[in-house]
C-alpha cells in the first residue's frame, strides 16, 4: 500500500514538474517586452545564439538557437524553418518548439519529424543537395517558437555562413549573437555590415570573434530602395584557405578564386575530332567573328536544354564538353563551358564568368572574395563591344543580359586567375516602352474604340513578363493583356504578339484593338478624360517627411506615349497643357494640341538610374509626386 501510494506521489508530482515547465502560471510570452515594440513588429527576436567553429581545414560546426515571437502573420514573417544539406553535411540534431500566448507548449519537433525535399525539379538531373524543414501550424498569433539544431560539415569549407540577425521589414530583435570559434591558425576573413568590430578573444588554441545586437527596433523600407545591407545589420565571413573534396585552394583575392576556378574546368574541353568537324562546319569563312559567335549560340539554344545538377563537387564543376555535346543538357556551368569550348574550336576567346544572379540580387562585397555566385554566363569579347551570353535561356536575344545579370560585378576568369568586371548598364535610350493610341470616341454613350500599339526595347520587353508571351497560347495571351490593361468595363476585340528580336538590344511589339465603355464622362455640356492610363510608371506617392537611407533609382528608362483621339467637328479640347519639368532624377514632359479633326496628347518620361543621398529626398518627392498629379489630370473636352 505504501510503495502503491509512493507510486501515485511520484506520478502527480512528475506531472506538476511537466505542467511547470510547459506552462508557468501567470507568466506569458510578453514578459519584459517593450510596448514600442509589441504595438508594431510583426516578429521579435527574443533571443538568437549562432555559433560557428571552424574545427580544422575541412570541417565545421553550426549551433544555432532562435527564440522568437510571432506578432502577426504577413509577408514578413516565416510559413516554414529550415536547415540546408547537401553530401558534406550531417544534421546531428534539430527541434522546433511552438508555445501559445500564455507561455504553454503545444507542439515540439524533433528532427525525426521534419519533412525532407531535394532540390530537385523537372529540370534537375540529379541531386543531393536540399533542406530538411518544418511547416509551422495554421496558429493564430501570437505564439513564440523555439527553433535550434547543431550541423557538422567536412570535406568542404569554401562556404562559410553570412549572419543576419534581422532579416526582413516589421522584425525586432532584443538579442543576437554570433560567435565564431576558430581553432586553425588565421583562416577566418569577416565584413561586419551596420554593426562594429567583433570583440576578439583566445582561449589556448582557439581564436573567438563575438558580435551582438541588442534592442533592434523593426524597419520598415524606404520607398526606392529595398537593399537590405542599407537597413539591417550583417556580418561576411569566409576562410584564407578552404578544401572542396580533393581540391585545395586560396580564397585572399579574386585571382586566387579564378584560379581555382581553372583547377575545377581544367582538361574538361575534351570533344572528340568529329565533334570538332561538326562545330567548325556551323560557319563559313565569310563570317566575321560576330557572326561565328552569334551562329555557335544559336546552335547552342537549338540542341540544348537547361537542367539543374545538384550533386556534389557538381554544383560547382561542369560536365565535360563531348559529355554535352552528346547528351544534349546540362546545367548553367556545363551549357556556358561548352560554348566557350566551341568557340575556342574556331579561335575565338571567350571567358568562363561566374555572377550573382537575379533582378533584385545585392551585388558582391568587391572588397571581400568569396564564392557567393549563383550562376554562370560567358563573357565574349569583340572589337565592337563586350558580348554577354546566357547559355541557359533557349529563347534570350543574342547578347542580351537583361535584369538577371545586367550592371553587377561578375568574375571573369582567364588564364591567369579571376578578375572582377562590370556587366552591361541599360541605359535610357536603350529601355524604352512607347506607346501609340488611337481612340475612336462615342460622345453620345461615352464609349470608344481603341486601337493600342506598343513598343518594347531593352529590358522594357520584360515589363510584366512580356518577353516570354510569344512562346504561349492565344489564352494565355489574352489573359496577360487582362492582367495589364489599367481600364474599367472593356473588352478585348483582337490582338497581335510579336516575338521578341534577337538583338543584343532586343525589340517587342503588341497591338490590340479594345471596346471600352464609359471611357468619356459626360459632365453637363463636356467630356471628362484622363489620357495617361495606358503607360503608368508604376510610382507610388511619397508621403514621408524624412528620408534616412539613399534613393536609389536602379535602372534608366524612357516611357513615351502618343495618344490621338479623332472628333467630331463640334468638339475641342477646352484648355491645352504644355508643361515640362528637368531634375538630376529625369524629365517629364506632357503637351497637347488639336489638328484638324484629331486631339493629340503627348507625353514623356524619363527616370535616371543613379544613388542619391537622403538630402535630395524633398526635391525627389517633389519631382515624383508631380508627375502623379500631372498624370491624373483629368481634360475637359467642350461641344459647340
Amino acid at each position: 500500500m505504501i510503495a502503491y501510494r509512493h507510486k501515485i506521489f511520484i506520478f502527480v508530482f512528475a506531472f506538476i514538474f511537466t505542467f511547470c515547465i510547459n506552462y508557468l502560471p501567470g507568466q506569458t510570452i510578453f514578459e519584459d517586452i517593450p510596448d514600442s515594440l509589441l504595438r508594431s513588429s510583426h516578429l521579435i527576436v527574443l533571443n538568437e545564439q549562432y555559433d560557428f567553429t571552424i574545427i580544422n581545414d575541412i570541417k565545421t560546426r553550426k549551433d544555432y538557437k532562435k527564440d522568437y515571437l510571432v506578432l502577426k502573420k504577413s509577408d514578413f514573417t516565416l510559413d516554414y524553418l529550415y536547415i540546408i544539406f547537401d553530401k558534406y553535411t550531417k544534421i546531428k540534431k534539430a527541434k522546433v518548439e511552438i508555445y501559445n500566448k500564455n507561455n504553454k507548449r503545444i507542439k515540439k519537433i524533433n528532427l525525426s519529424k521534419f519533412k525532407k525535399r531535394l532540390f530537385v525539379d523537372n529540370g534537375t538531373v540529379s541531386g543531393d543537395a536540399g533542406m530538411r524543414y518544418v511547416e509551422i501550424p495554421d496558429i493564430t498569433p501570437p505564439y513564440k517558437i523555439i527553433f535550434s539544431y547543431t550541423v557538422f560539415k567536412k570535406g568542404n569549407t569554401a562556404f562559410f555562413p553570412v549572419w543576419q540577425p534581422v532579416n526582413k521589414e516589421y522584425e525586432s530583435v532584443i538579442s543576437s549573437r554570433l560567435r565564431v570559434f576558430d581553432n586553425t591558425k588565421n583562416n577566418l576573413r569577416y565584413k561586419s555590415i551596420n554593426i562594429s568590430s567583433p570583440q576578439i578573444s583566445k582561449e589556448k588554441n582557439t581564436t573567438i570573434y563575438e558580435w551582438e545586437i541588442k534592442n533592434f527596433k523593426y524597419i520598415k523600407f524606404e520607398p526606392f530602395n529595398d537593399r537590405t545591407e542599407d537597413y539591417f545589420p550583417m556580418v561576411l565571413l569566409a576562410p584564407n584557405n578552404f578544401i572542396l573534396e580533393d581540391y585545395k585552394s586560396e580564397m585572399t583575392n579574386w585571382e586566387s578564386i579564378g584560379r581555382f576556378i581553372n583547377k575545377l574546368n581544367a582538361k574538361r574541353n575534351n570533344f572528340t575530332e568529329e565533334q570538332k568537324k561538326e562545330i567548325r562546319n556551323l560557319i563559313s569563312n565569310d563570317d566575321d567573328i560576330y557572326d561565328k559567335v552569334k551562329k555557335i549560340y544559336n546552335f547552342l539554344q537549338q540542341n540544348t536544354r537547361y537542367v539543374s545538377i545538384q550533386l556534389g563537387i557538381g554544383g560547382w564543376q561542369p560536365f565535360e564538353s563531348r559529355y554535352v555535346h552528346e547528351k544534349k543538357y546540362g546545367d548553367c556551368k556545363a551549357l556556358t563551358f561548352y560554348t566557350k569550348s566551341m568557340l575556342a574550336i574556331l579561335g575565338i576567346k571567350s571567358y568562363y564568368t561566374l555572377v550573382e544572379a537575379g533582378k533584385n540580387t545585392r551585388d558582391i562585397a568587391v572588397d571581400f572574395p568569396s564564392l557567393r555566385f549563383n550562376h554562370a554566363i560567358l563573357c565574349v569579347p569583340i572589337s565592337q563591344d563586350t558580348v554577354w551570353l546566357e547559355c541557359t535561356s533557349g529563347i534570350a536575344p543574342f547578347g542580351y543580359s537583361g535584369s538577371f545579370t545586367d550592371d553587377r560585378n561578375v568574375l571573369v576568369v582567364d588564364n591567369s586567375g579571376g578578375k572582377l568586371v562590370k556587366t552591361h548598364s541599360y541605359n535610357s535610350r536603350e529601355n524604352i516602352k512607347t506607346v501609340n493610341i488611337d481612340i475612336f470616341p462615342e460622345f453620345t454613350t461615352g464609349n470608344a474604340a481603341i486601337h493600342i500599339n506598343t513598343f518594347l526595347t531593352g529590358l522594357a520587353i520584360e515589363d510584366n513578363d512580356f518577353f516570354s508571351l510569344a512562346y504561349q497560347n492565344k489564352k494565355n495571351q489574352r489573359k496577360w493583356l487582362l492582367n495589364i490593361l489599367n481600364l474599367d468595363n472593356y473588352n478585348i476585340k483582337n490582338f497581335n504578339i510579336i516575338p521578341v528580336s534577337g538583338d543584343i538590344i532586343p525589340k517587342g511589339h503588341y497591338d490590340v484593338d479594345l471596346y471600352v465603355k464609359k471611357i468619356f464622362l459626360k459632365a453637363g455640356t463636356d467630356y471628362l478624360f484622363k489620357p495617361y492610363v495606358f503607360n503608368q510608371t508604376g510610382f507610388e506617392p511619397l508621403v514621408e517627411s524624412k528620408r534616412i537611407s539613399d534613393i536609389i533609382i536602379k535602372r534608366s528608362f524612357i516611357l513615351e506615349d502618343t495618344i490621338s483621339i479623332t472628333v467630331p467637328d463640334n468638339i475641342s479640347l477646352k484648355k491645352n497643357v504644355n508643361y515640362e519639368l528637368n531634375s538630376e532624377f529625369g524629365t517629364y514632359k506632357i503637351s497637347s494640341f488639336q489638328h484638324d479633326n484629331s486631339i493629340i496628347f503627348i507625353r514623356k518620361v524619363e527616370l535616371i538610374k543613379g544613388v542619391y543621398p537622403p538630402s535630395k529626398y524633398e526635391k525627389f518627392k517633389t519631382f515624383i509626386n508631380t508627375i502623379l498629379k500631372k498624370d491624373n489630370h483629368k481634360f475637359f473636352f467642350t461641344s459647340g
